[in-house]
């Protein structure tokens, strides 16, 4: 139904009803009856827009109309009048909305900064108690919330099969523990801070025990032989109605058992196999659920049906510090009681999703009963709610069973009685037999963290470390399992015993004669924590190195020999033989082991070489360090340097006769742009015992360098010569500039002349087209990342002296569009009021014909609707096709607007908005809303007139 049926059928009805109320032969019922659907498309296409016919009512007595009593000078404008009392209601909605946000976010603001108050404040008392707490607490003084573990660890183990989001959310909530402070396990699984994110309709997909009912959406998918797709509602008879088959009855029958009925309906008029039918509920039913008791927001929630007693705790904000987690009850109308029982639920988070509600159910947050800490060698220690019946095992179940280091032979149980406090004494294998009272504070004894079995072996052995001690262990079976190694020290080893008064004696042995003979009285019987330490014989040798170092192929240490049978001549051999630039004197430097004083002695490394009987091939002591002279380190480095325009400048190490040829062929050439006339020498004079001084030379050069003459070569340079060679005065390349568009020949031009300009270029480019749009010419500028440059190129062609005609550079770009006879408007304007959005493109601006001398005003008055209450008219702005861009200029209480030319883009800029976080909220739910909207249907009975009118018209 349009808006014009809609507005005609609710409104301008009444002019022909209006005699027909006094009617004697009116009859109201049947008139409904015979109108029942046109009745049903009223009040339909009411509520699809968020509006009730009690508030459209009473916006309408606002402005003096009343549907019971509409009198015939009221009817005409009436239209007008109804659609402005919809976009008010519309509007107030929205502001209505807008302001809860901001209230939220306020409130949301508030809580952070109180929040950080808060824990300045507890950070502030802590740091004072700091000592305190580092006392030891007497057992009539302890006190369970500081002696509490801070790390919590979450230990459930959860089917991976399990897909269904609930599961999901109890299982990954309980690894918050650390980050949300709760009284008692199990409540910070209601205190995530997104509801939403636990409570999301879209993706929940309902367990078998599931029961339909009256607003819920089946989808059925067939893909085999056949194909079918559709989406039923149950109706409020509890049928669904596929029309090619009869009504299938699905009210209150479980999910699972409804699929399967679903599937063998369906098989008898269509063909596919299992697995070739998706079923699925597309879309829940509305319920309202009230939530009491210990809840941070109890009240009553209109929700999906698909959601359980888990999700609609979370939607009332979490259980507080008193509530239950064991006893929450779900009370329906009839009397029926279930519990939700959180524990069993993490033990099996899938029962979690089979708590389903009905309408009017209410959800009961009790106190909790009894409440037990637990601390220790525990898995997870905190403080838990047990049952009446419930015993310690189950508080060590539900704690995450006992530690590994644990002492389950005592278990510690204080408890307060009779005005004091007692301990009692528990061992592990009694716990299911002893029920623990609401205030006990248990604890599970951490065992010694002594190893009582362990051997332990160091030192020269294969496999050093710990082992296990048995009875009757000698000294010899540990050994076996150690691993002598070839280096091992056999001729003595030590037992290292502890005493009981934590001090050490040792007892040594022969490895090779307790090996020989196991019965040995030195094969000592091991006790527990007895240790071998086995030596090494590299811990008993000396060993030494000796260096040679300078002029051979690989300077290095090398290992001395012991035999003393290493000499100079083996020596340099094992360094790779002598360089090419070794002198022949050496040096031997010997360090005295005993003292550490060297000397220092010269020796013929070449008769050492040539002659192995020779006094200078002598033989190696340990340390000794042979250094071989070479020419390098008595004739000094001397460089040219060549600069300036050649391929390769740099320094180059001087040669004798070096030429200057030489000097510029190793640089790699002349580059293009060198001055070949312009190669200068810069030497330093050197005199003895006279200060330096700097002369300069100047020489013309071929540009081949293999045409050089016989004087090119026989200029000789001198050790630290600098070569410039000078570049050719105002020498560039060519400089390229595009022009592209509406000339008669686009492209890449040269520029022929310095400071060629923008009307030179376009004349060599053989002028502008007859469709070339000047307005739109715009020049965008690589040079120094400058960018687009306004022109006014119609001003050019008029005078090359106008100031815009300036002058190109390399890389410019010159674009000259062809016309453009529209105007584009955008922003805050009214273009919604005046057409349809579905014509609008994806920026939402509508482009309009150019109107010659009009301003920005009268495109947007004419053309936009208006200005919208969004829009600032500081921010209202005209951009010319060619990038200038023109602002609205006030003057006292005036206003000037831009001119609008050919191709401009006008542009009304928002208002600013305060942003504040955003606060996280409920969705709206449209399905209460339409509830409640029905439940005031009576109003539409001031339609019945109207519409009888219209029948019998």
């Amino acid at each position: 139904m349009n808006k014009f049926y809609l507005l005609f059928l609710v409104f301008m009805i009444p002019v022909f009803g209006y005699s027909q109320i006094s009617d004697p032969n009116y009859d109201p019922k049947k008139m409904m009856q015979q109108n029942a659907d046109k009745i049903e498309e009223v009040k339909s296409e009411i509520k699809s827009k968020g509006i009730t016919e009690a508030e459209l009512n009473a916006k309408l007595l606002d402005k003096g109309y009343n549907l019971k009593q509409l009198r015939p000078d009221q009817i005409e404008g009436m239209d007008k009048v109804v659609e402005d009392a919809i976009k008010e209601i519309e509007e107030e909605k929205i502001q209505a909305s807008n302001k809860a946000k901001e209230d939220a976010k306020s409130k949301i603001i508030k809580e952070k900064n109180d929040t950080k108050k808060f824990d300045k404040e507890e950070n502030l008392k802590k740091a004072k108690q700091a000592d305190k707490d580092k006392k030891t607490v007497k057992l009539d003084d302890f006190d369970f919330q500081n002696e509490f573990s801070n790390s919590i660890e979450e230990t459930f183990e959860i089917d991976p099969n399990n897909k269904q989001k609930e599961a999901k959310m109890l299982s990954d909530s309980l690894k918050d523990l650390e980050k949300v402070k709760v009284a008692i396990y199990g409540q910070q699984l209601f205190l995530n801070s997104d509801p939403e994110y636990f409570t999301n309709p879209q993706d929940q997909t309902p367990a078998n025990d599931y029961l339909l009912g009256p607003g819920d959406v089946v989808r059925i998918v067939i893909f085999g032989r056949s194909l079918y797709d559709g989406d039923l509602e149950v109706d409020d008879q509890g049928y669904i109605d596929p029309k090619s088959l009869p009504k299938i009855y699905l009210k209150s029958l479980p999910w699972g058992q409804a699929k399967k009925l679903i599937e063998a309906r369906y098989k008898q008029r269509y063909s596919f196999s299992t697995g070739e039918i998706a079923i699925s509920l597309k879309k829940s039913r509305s319920i309202t659920v009230s939530v009491f008791g210990e809840v941070r927001n109890p009240g009553s929630f209109t929700s999906s049906a698909a959601y359980t007693a888990y999700n609609l705790i979370v939607l009332a904000k979490g259980i507080t510090d008193l509530g239950s987690v064991r006893n929450i009850q779900i009370v329906s109308p009839g009397g029926g009681i279930k519990i939700y029982d959180v524990y069993k639920s993490m033990m099996n988070p899938t029962l979690a999703t089979n708590i389903y509600l009905q309408n009017n159910d209410f959800v009961q947050v009790p106190v909790a009963q009894k409440v037990v800490s637990v601390i220790g060698a525990i898995v997870r220690p905190y403080r838990y709610e047990l049952l009446p019946t419930e015993n310690l095992g189950d508080l060590i179940k539900y704690a995450g069973g006992y530690a590994a280091d644990a002492d389950k032979e005592l278990i510690q149980i204080i408890r307060f009685e009779n005005g004091s406090r007692k301990i009692y004494e528990v061992s592990a294998a009694n716990a299911k037999s002893f029920i623990p009272q609401n205030g006990d504070e248990i604890t599970v004894i951490q065992s010694s963290e002594e190893v009582k079995n362990r051997l332990e072996v160091s030192g020269d052995v294969e496999r050093p470390g710990n082992f296990e001690w048995k009875e009757g262990m000698k000294v010899t079976d540990l050994l076996d399992k150690a691993k002598l190694k070839r280096t091992t020290k056999r001729n003595i080893g030590f037992v290292q015993s502890l005493n009981s008064d934590n001090s050490y004696s040792l007892r040594s042995f022969n490895i090779d004669s307790i090996t020989e003979d196991k019965n040995s009285t030195k094969n000592y019987l091991l006790s527990p924590n007895d240790k071998l330490i086995i030596l090494s014989q590299i811990d008993f040798t000396q060993y030494y190195k000796i260096n040679v170092s300078g002029a051979v192929r690989n300077p290095g240490e090398f290992d001395f020999d012991p035999a003393k049978n290493i000499k100079v001549k083996d020596a340099v051999t094992l360094a790779g033989g002598l360089k090419v630039d070794a002198l022949s004197k050496a040096y031997v430097v010997r360090t005295d082991t005993a003292t550490g004083i060297r000397n220092y002695a010269l020796f013929n490394i070449q008769n050492a070489l040539t002659d192995i009987n020779s006094s200078d091939n002598f033989i190696l002591e340990p340390l000794d360090r042979i250094v071989i002279l070479s020419n390098s380190i008595i004739k000094n480095e001397s460089t040219v340097s060549v600069g300036g325009a050649v391929k390769n400048p740099g320094q180059f190490k001087y040669g004798y006769s070096m030429t200057l040829l030489d000097a510029i062929t190793l640089s790699g050439g002349l580059k293009t742009e060198a001055a070949t006339n312009r190669v200068e020498i810069f030497r330093i004079v050197l005199n003895n015992n006279e200060p330096t001084k700097v002369v300069a030379a100047t020489f013309d050069i071929p540009r081949d360098l293999i045409m050089a003459t016989d004087a090119l070569n026989k200029t000789y340079l001198e050790p630290f010569d600098i070569i410039e060679v000078r570049s050719l005065p105002k020498y560039s390349l060519q400089k390229m500039i595009k022009i592209e568009g509406e000339v008669r020949y686009p492209g890449s031009y040269a520029l022929i002349k310095d400071n060629e300009t923008i009307y030179e270029v376009i004349g060599r480019a053989g002028g502008l087209n007859p469709e070339a749009f000047l307005g739109g010419a715009k020049l965008n500028r690589s040079f120094d990342n400058i960018g687009l440059v306004i022109i006014q190129l119609g001003e050019i062609m008029k005078n090359p002296n106008a100031s815009y005609n300036i002058s190109l550079s390399d890389g410019d770009i010159l674009t000259i569009p062809k016309n453009k006879e529209l105007v584009s408007i955008a922003g805050a304007v009214n273009i919604g009021d005046i057409t349809n959005a579905a014509e609008l493109n994806n920026d939402y601006k509508i482009n309009v014909a150019y109107m010659s001398g009009r301003n920005v005003k009268y495109y947007i008055d004419e053309f936009a609707g208006g200005l919208s209450d969004k829009a600032d008219k500081s921010k209202i702005y005209v951009q010319d096709a060619n990038g200038k861009k023109s602002k609205v200029k006030s003057f006292l209480f005036f206003k000037k607007y831009p001119k609008v030319n050919k191709g401009s883009a006008i542009v009304v800029g928002y208002k600013d908005e305060k942003l504040l976080p955003v606060a996280p909220r409920e969705k709206t739910d449209w399905a209460k809303v339409i509830a409640e909207s029905v439940a005031q249907a009576t109003a539409i009975l001031t339609l019945v007139v109207l519409i009888n009118t219209i029948n019998k018209s």
